[in-house]
């Protein structure tokens, strides 16, 4: 390492390979925030923008293995330059000695010799521990490519914030950066090192949001604590460092150094402060932090608060304790976020509600917030924002099905919540009971319909029909070759008898197609009730002796009489079958002779024209009765 420094003119030499990075360094204005030891002072920032060095000389030849390229910051005992690497092409952070000692020259060495056992992407990698040609031990570092946290914090403005906190979100990004620190020194705990100096300015942030735990030069194992003199950073110190108490150190003490940094990100500031440094030490003594703003995140207060308790067996347990308890704080901020979100649209679907909206609207802004207050619960299921917001929109929801005459809809909207309010209970209730109402009167209309409906079980009634059809054609027949047979009452009697019996056969075989319906059963009385008669007129013209036109006539003259009682009952179309039949009888009656031959042909136009006219209105729609 060429060019003159504080330590005079010796030159450095490695006896080791080193590897390629880069440390930065910022010192702060205040003397509180610097790292003192008792009895030291700490170097101001213009002492060390003073320093001068020389640049390495334009050749090689000398043989020297670093070249100092200028100075990254210092601290209380040490200074660190940049360097170049000769051998590996490369940039390095090198820790030299400010004013050498044996005292401070074995304190760099056991801060290189802890930071080198603490291999963690969270902690400044340790390339090599040599010495320069004075014997004087300096430290090869990796130089990180970025910025100290605590110059970040200082710039709110500054343009690599937008790296670091993509969304703008400069406390998420915080946190974050606090939550790998929190990793980090826990790593060194399980180790057995405390860091002892954890602030933001011994934090680096790199390029692409890489974060270091920088400067463990006080540091110290803890089965190695021994009273001593003070040492840390006034501005932070746990209460226990400030009143020199080196039995209640532990791992508690770097939770309270990290809450301190918390504390920080809340307000702005360190926890200590005063018009000397003995004020700033009894603040810390005392153990209790100005208070911090009304308008912080109350959850993200509360572990602050812990983090930094007087009395350490009330902190966290452990930096994974309170990085836990950060983590929870961030996905509890993200959980808010969508609540928000999940609440405008919420406000959205009140506003569609009472104006009466459009559903495909309304059931979207009620899926949006359902998902989101959903969400916000799966990430923080004790969120009373969230589960209030959920039986909002849910009830929102179940009022507008309400009004829209769903209460199915609105009953499973509702299921999803723990209970629902008495008023919106008995408003779904009676919604129900008039739905199921209804649902039964329609079943009812329908049912009706159904019993009314003539095309029900039709090809039965064909079928049935066109057997019965048959037997008249078979009669037909028979009086073709026997016409005197039908001019005898009781052969008509007979024949009306075994018609009945075809009739009673049939109707047995076909009871369960042609009875689903009150149609067809009232259809079937009907001809019941003409086949009776006709049985009836029949054996009565036998017994007292009538002749066969007569008894006929008067059969013709019933059937029409019933075929206008069946149209009041059934169809307009039976008044056409009652025309014909009347016709017919009207037509025996003035000429009796006609009765015989002509009863079976007038009765089958009665019962076709009724058929007809029936099927042909049918088809026009006209309404069943």
């Amino acid at each position: 390492m060429t060019g003159p420094g504080p330590r005079g003119p010796a030159q450095p030499v490695l006896d080791a390979p080193l590897e390629e990075g880069q440390l930065s360094a910022t010192l702060t204005e205040s003397g509180f925030a610097e790292t003192v030891r008792s009895g030291e002072t700490p170097m101001p920032k213009a002492l060390v923008q003073q320093l001068s060095l020389t640049p390495p000389p334009s050749s090689g030849g000398d043989g020297l293995e670093l070249d100092v390229r200028g100075v990254l910051g210092g601290g209380g005992m040490g200074q660190v330059l940049l360097a170049y690497q000769r051998s590996l092409h490369r940039e390095v952070a090198v820790k030299v000695l400010r004013a050498p000692s044996a005292e401070s020259a074995a304190l760099l060495v056991q801060e290189a010799r802890l930071t080198g056992g603490l291999e963690h992407p969270g902690i400044v990698p340790v390339h090599a521990l040599g010495s320069d040609d004075a014997g004087w031990p300096l430290l090869v570092m990796k130089r990180v490519e970025g910025v100290s946290w605590a110059e970040l914090l200082g710039t709110s403005g500054d343009p690599r914030w937008a790296a670091i906190a993509p969304g703008g979100d400069q406390l998420e990004a915080n946190l974050r950066i606090l939550v790998q620190v929190c990793q980090a020194v826990a790593f060194a705990h399980r180790r057995g090192v405390l860091h002892r100096d954890l602030k933001p300015a011994n934090v680096m942030v790199g390029q692409f949001g890489e974060v270091y735990v920088a400067d463990w030069g006080i540091a110290t194992r803890r089965d190695a604590l021994v009273a001593g003199p003070l040492v840390g950073t006034p501005a932070y110190l746990a209460p226990e460092m400030a009143r020199g108490d080196a039995a209640a150190i532990s791992e508690r003490t770097d939770v309270f150094l990290l809450g301190a940094t918390l504390h920080e990100l809340l307000t702005g500031r360190p926890p200590w402060s005063g018009a000397t440094l003995r004020e700033a030490l009894e603040q810390a003594a005392s153990g209790r932090p100005p208070p911090l703003p009304p308008d912080a995140n109350p959850e993200l207060a509360a572990v602050c608060r812990k983090a930094m308790a007087a009395a350490p067996e009330a902190r966290f347990a452990g930096a994974l304790d309170l990085r836990d308890a950060l983590e929870q704080v961030l996905r509890h901020r993200g959980a808010a976020a969508v609540g928000r979100a999940a609440q405008a649209r919420t406000e959205a679907l009140a506003r569609l509600v009472e104006g009466g909206g459009d559903d495909a609207q309304l059931y979207a802004l009620l899926a949006e917030a359902r998902f989101g207050f959903r969400q916000v619960l799966e990430a923080w299921p004790e969120s009373p924002d969230g589960r209030a917001g959920l039986t909002r929109c849910l009830t929102l929801g179940a009022d507008h099905e309400l009004r829209r005459g769903r209460p199915a809809a609105a009953r499973a909207l509702l299921a999803e919540l723990p209970s629902v309010s008495p008023e919106l209970e008995a408003r779904l209730v009676q919604a129900e009971r008039a739905e199921l109402a209804a649902k039964e009167h329609a079943a009812k209309l329908e049912r009706e319909a159904l019993h009314a409906d003539p095309e029900v079980a039709l090809r039965p009634r064909v079928y049935f029909a066109s057997a019965m059809g048959l037997f008249i054609i078979v009669l037909g027949g028979i009086r073709a070759f026997e016409p005197s047979w039908f001019e005898r009452t009781e052969v008509l009697a007979f024949i009306s008898a075994a018609y009945n019996a075809t009739f009673a056969i049939l109707a047995l075989v076909f009871r369960k197609p042609l009875l689903p319906t009150r149609l067809n059963e009232r259809l079937a009385l009907f001809v019941v009730a003409l086949l009776t008669m006709q049985l009836t007129v029949r054996v009565h013209g036998a017994f007292v002796g009538k002749g066969a036109a007569p008894t006929l006539l008067q059969e013709l003259s019933l059937l029409a009489a019933m075929l206008v009682g069946g149209a009041f009952a059934f169809h307009w179309s039976f008044l056409v079958g009652a025309a014909i039949a009347a016709a017919g009888a009207m037509v025996f009656s003035s000429h009796p002779e006609l009765t015989v031959a002509w009863y079976t042909p007038v009765t089958f136009g009665t019962v076709a024209g009724t058929v007809v006219c029936w099927r042909a209105w049918r088809r026009r729609d006209e309404p069943l009765p």
